[in-house]
């Protein structure tokens, strides 16, 4: 994002969408930090002035800016909901090679497509976006990877490792989820759960609470 951009994102508009001390680490820039509070709190009070900012970003050319406008122009955060108009931002971000872009296109192709082929193009973008290093992608792929009649557990493990390793926080838990045999968590699932808990994750937060499990200074798992 443009630097104008970043101080609008990070003290003005949306730094209660992250942990601040994840700012500019992996996945988490400024355009993450700002698509993940919008999907939390879609009705922000400030995301119609936010919209705007981030339409005239677009038309400078800023792909990260057309994919936070397509999320808001999806979602309805701020401006009128126009799905149209959103996957045309995604297209124009992803083709300037925005990871998390082809990811939103991808999830909201998926929504709706019905033809075999869209499917498997949207899919295999998610794929790709993935081994580009977007977590988000990573996680959603993994997810429906978890969930397809023909699930291949193998592959799903290894898309949701990748995502919860580069802080993926929900990913933390749909491995754990994935993983996990009937009784009680082991170790290392317990470890995941308390990843995802600690990134905000209330279901995991949930599962932790029968465990009575302690979050130390420095947890399991956590640097």
């Amino acid at each position: 994002m443009t630097s104008s951009l970043k101080v609008a994102v990070l003290v003005t508009l949306f730094a209660s969408g992250c942990s601040s001390s994840l700012f500019g680490q992996g996945p988490y820039d400024a355009q993450s930090c700002v698509e993940e509070s919008l999907r939390r709190n879609p009705q922000n009070p400030e995301a119609r002035e936010a919209a705007a900012v981030f339409a005239d970003a677009c038309k400078l050319g800023d792909a990260a800016a057309c994919s936070v406008h397509g999320l808001m122009l999806e979602l309805g955060a701020g401006v009128p909901s126009n799905a149209r108009t959103a996957r045309a931002l995604y297209t124009r971000a992803c083709s300037a090679q925005n990871q998390r872009a082809c990811t939103n296109l991808s999830r909201l192709e998926l929504q709706t497509a019905t033809d075999v082929v869209d499917i498997a193009q949207a899919q295999n973008r998610l794929l790709i976006a993935c081994e580009e290093g977007e977590a988000s992608a990573c996680a959603f792929a993994g997810s429906l990877s978890s969930s397809t009649h023909d699930r291949n557990p193998e592959a799903t493990t290894q898309l949701l490792e990748k995502a919860c390793n580069r802080g993926q926080t929900s990913a933390c838990y749909d491995l754990a989820e994935a993983t996990r045999k009937s009784g009680e968590p082991s170790m290392p699932e317990l470890e995941l759960y308390v990843k995802a808990c600690l990134g905000g994750h209330e279901p995991a937060c949930k599962k932790l609470a029968p465990t009575r499990v302690s979050v130390a200074a420095n947890p399991v798992g956590m640097q």
